[in-house]
């Protein structure tokens, strides 16, 4: 079990209580096929060359262009830090690998979903558990942001949201738990 007594204080984390998504389960698949067996092995460039992606740098604002079976583009903007170019990344590369049409011409509640998609994968494939697991959660909250930034190369922002994600997820698992032990 886990406990959370304040902002700043993480005790423990019970990582087998986590029940990765379908979309975690096939990433952490894939990823473990080509010995992505480290956190310091989830380059932009590993990545990349796995799903068969071209990444270019640039000025301008950061998009993903595709055509199945033909072509992959992710471009990142020059002018932002390693962390948030490797979160955009690992958004982009949903689009890329999950999504067809182009956004601009589809309806504002698919454009929606296809986002939201973006942002859970984006968490996973950043941060898929069985790599999150080799950081050992500290005593303290902010601590352990900081360990895990610094480990995945990405903004606390996002490590932050993962971490909850991952407790959400934990915490739902142990009520249902206790619930069918009651039953």
């Amino acid at each position: 079990m886990f406990y959370i007594t304040s902002r700043s204080v993480l005790m423990q984390i019970n990582f087998d209580m986590y029940k990765p998504s379908f979309v975690e389960l096939w990433v952490s698949s894939i990823y473990q096929q080509h010995d992505l067996l480290h956190p310091c092995d989830l380059s932009i460039s590993n990545i990349a060359e796995i799903f068969n992606v071209n990444v270019f740098s640039h000025d301008g604002p950061v998009f993903a262009e595709w055509e199945e079976g033909l072509y992959s583009f992710i471009f990142l903007n020059t002018k932002k830090s390693e962390p948030d170019n490797r979160a955009d990344f690992f958004h982009e590369l949903c689009h890329v690998l999950r999504h067809v049409g182009c956004q601009k011409k589809l309806p504002q509640l698919f454009r929606e979903l296809q986002e939201n998609q973006a942002q859970h994968f984006q968490l996973v494939a950043a941060m898929p558990i069985y790599l999150f697991k080799q950081v050992s959660p500290s005593l303290y909250y902010e601590h352990y942001i900081n360990q895990l930034s610094y480990t995945f190369q990405l903004p606390k922002k996002l490590v932050k949201k993962r971490l909850h994600h991952i407790l959400n997820n934990i915490q739902s698992n142990c009520f249902w738990d206790q619930i069918n032990h009651i039953s």
